[in-house]
């Protein structure tokens, strides 16, 4: 079983419990602003920052840093987290994104799992070139930086695109009654993810995940 389906049960089912208890998952779309302390309760740092960065590249949208501060006056020194993303993203890509982002500051925990160095980065670069479905079907456990981050973009789709919303929507789409545009659109994410989602082999696979954290 790839290793984002034991992060899913771990931690999706978690975030979106406590996400449902205080704002309602039917109210979409998911509030990425309001999912945050949810990160921060459950992440390795105790603040998560966003900003806005112009990145010189068509592949990596996005990077995080963190750094240890005081937290504020007479408080004591935090774990941060700076979130830079492209200023050229639109509404729906900035959203997943940060989604995604957020999720390493639960996965990135020990040092192995972080870009720290040009060189690693250029090596996460190369592993992008395969198309998102091929890299989850064909997990490589070699390079830690690259399986947390695509954990944490399937993390991020099954967070703004659940299971339990989606559901409804199968038949539907198959019989032609909604696309996969309309869909992103209601639920403010890209659509390469809401087609991704209803691929018959994923949505089976995290459709089992989801009947077994149920039933425990």
């Amino acid at each position: 079983m790839p290793s984002f389906f034991m992060s899913y049960f771990k931690y999706v089912d978690a975030l979106l419990r406590k996400y449902h208890k205080e704002h309602d998952i039917t109210r979409v779309e998911i509030s990425v602003d309001k999912l945050r302390p949810f990160f921060e309760e459950m992440g390795y740092v105790d603040k998560i920052l966003w900003e806005k960065f112009d990145f010189n590249s068509r592949i990596i949208l996005a990077q995080i840093k963190t750094y240890e501060a005081q937290m504020g006056a007479y408080k004591d020194i935090g774990t941060y987290a700076r979130i830079q993303i492209s200023s050229g993203q639109n509404y729906c890509w900035k959203r997943f994104i940060l989604c995604k982002e957020m999720y390493h500051c639960i996965l990135d925990e020990e040092q192995e799992n972080r870009i720290t160095d040009t060189s690693s980065l250029l090596k996460l670069t190369d592993y992008f070139t395969n198309s998102f479905l091929d890299r989850i079907a064909d997990e490589n456990g070699t390079f830690k930086p690259f399986v947390t981050e695509e954990d944490a973009e399937v993390m991020a789709l099954e967070t703004l695109f659940p299971m339990e919303l989606r559901r409804s929507f199968c038949d539907d789409l198959d019989d032609g009654k909604i696309t996969a545009y309309q869909l992103a659109l209601r639920f403010r994410i890209p659509e390469v993810y809401v087609q991704t989602a209803m691929v018959d082999s994923y949505y089976s696979a995290v459709s089992r995940g989801r009947d077994l954290i149920n039933t425990d």
